[in-house]
């Protein structure tokens, strides 16, 4: 099948919730304040909940204790708001599409990694709109779940050749396209904004990286993160290649320093996202 024809299988079997496309369209709209969005959040007690959370965690480090919606709501920002709610929903359809033949806690983390290893990099890049590169980093091996779903066999061999094969060269070889291609098709599908997939295209190449900082930051969050969750299988290999790191002036060690700084923010975000699993 074809990356379309998967994600055709999502859209019919898992649609974008209602509040998402709420939030999106009120977040859009200039005389929304932060208590018309409250008064929607209040719909969803989890939701609430988990608003709360993030604005009462490290990640905001306010001095005090945020215990009204609207005052999370101010606090975090809309766009951060929008990206937990769509956060929530991806861990919705994760659960949605969990399945045997992939190890969803080993997902979760990398996927929580590769986020917030995004989001970070936008830092060191000085790149704008780090939370729509948490989204993409979260949401960019999605399609993993998917094809598990339709095709055990062809996502256990594409899991099993990591000592071997980079996944991306094993994605290609077995399906003829990317998880993060499948992943974009979706997020289509669900009509989400062109700039929240259409990078994803591109994640796994060095001269797009290299021509544009944005790809750059999804690059090298992917292959950071995956060196994190695979550190046997990738002792000896490495996925970033070096040309991209001297294109802006980057060592090793700048990646090691944020990411080491990524893992402290990830376990309380996989603690917020998933409190079962972590």
């Amino acid at each position: 099948m074809t990356a379309k024809k998967y994600a055709s299988k999502v859209k019919e079997s898992f649609a974008l919730p209602e509040v998402c496309v709420s939030i999106r369209n009120m977040l859009d709209n200039p005389q929304t304040d932060a208590d018309d969005i409250a008064a929607l959040i209040s719909l969803d007690p989890s939701l609430c909940s988990k608003l709360l959370k993030l604005a009462n965690s490290a990640l905001f480090r306010f001095p005090s204790q945020i215990s009204s919606i609207s005052k999370a709501i101010n606090i975090i920002g809309g766009e951060a708001l929008y990206i937990l709610v769509m956060s929530e929903t991806a861990a919705n359809a994760y659960q949605h599409f969990a399945n045997e033949v992939v190890d969803l806690k080993r997902f979760w983390k990398q996927s929580v990694l590769c986020g917030i290893m995004a989001q970070n990099l936008c830092k060191t890049l000085r790149v704008r709109g780090s939370e729509r590169f948490f989204l993409m980093g979260l949401l960019n091996n999605f399609a993993e779940l998917v094809v598990a779903k339709q095709s055990p066999t062809i996502a256990k061999t594409c899991e099993a050749e990591i000592s071997s094969a980079f996944p991306w060269q094993s994605q290609k070889k077995h399906l003829g396209f990317y998880y993060a291609d499948c992943t974009a098709e979706i997020l289509k599908n669900w009509q989400l904004p062109t700039q929240l997939y259409e990078p994803l295209h591109h994640i796994h190449d060095a001269q797009a990286a290299i021509d544009n900082k944005e790809i750059a930051v999804l690059y090298l969050a992917y292959r950071t993160s995956l060196k994190v969750t695979y550190p046997k299988e990738l002792s000896r290999r490495n996925p970033i290649e070096g040309r991209v790191m001297d294109a802006y002036e980057l060592l090793y060690e700048d990646l090691d320093g944020v990411m080491k700084q990524t893992e402290m923010e990830a376990r309380e975000m996989l603690h917020l996202l998933n409190p079962g699993l972590f």
